[in-house]
């Protein structure tokens, strides 16, 4: 008697699930340019946040969460998503490949410096001063260093 129970409860719910689904007025909802740009900055820093935990230790799976977040923007770089991607690239790069960390980071400082968004500069900075430090010129290192401190 209970496994027959257990079975007819089952059957109910699954049939409530499946009717209670049902929307016959739903449709898909196009978000405006603001609101699509929110959301793939917020995709971009889940990715960032994913190549922050596998940079030290996976650089490999750092690398393609950082394609893989790239390939979000490729056809809509406003200049804020464009430095976030580079910021988040050439951190991904930072363990594995100096050369091509610094060739993102600079990007990053351009674009910054060009579209004047003094907000993501300070990261990038920081970021940056890593690379000189593992470079060994320490003197430039500090330099950028004191760039972050002042803001």
């Amino acid at each position: 008697m209970t496994k027959q129970y257990f079975l007819t409860l089952f059957f109910l719910f699954l049939l409530t699930m499946f009717l209670g689904c049902h929307n016959e007025n739903s449709e898909y909802v196009n978000p405006s340019g603001q609101a699509r740009e929110k959301i793939i900055l917020d995709s971009i820093n889940k990715f960032d946040s994913i190549v922050n935990v596998n940079k030290s230790t996976n650089s490999d799976v750092a690398i393609s969460y950082a394609r893989h977040a790239l390939a979000l923007t490729h056809n809509r770089l406003s200049p804020t998503l464009l430095v976030k991607i580079y910021h988040v690239m050439g951190s991904a790069y930072f363990n594995s490949k100096v050369d091509t960390s610094f060739y993102y980071l600079s990007e990053a400082l351009k674009v910054a410096n060009q579209q004047h968004l003094d907000k993501q500069k300070p990261m990038i900075f920081f970021d940056l001063s890593k690379v000189y430090n593992v470079t060994f010129d320490y003197k430039t290192s500090l330099i950028l260093l004191d760039s972050v401190i002042r803001g």
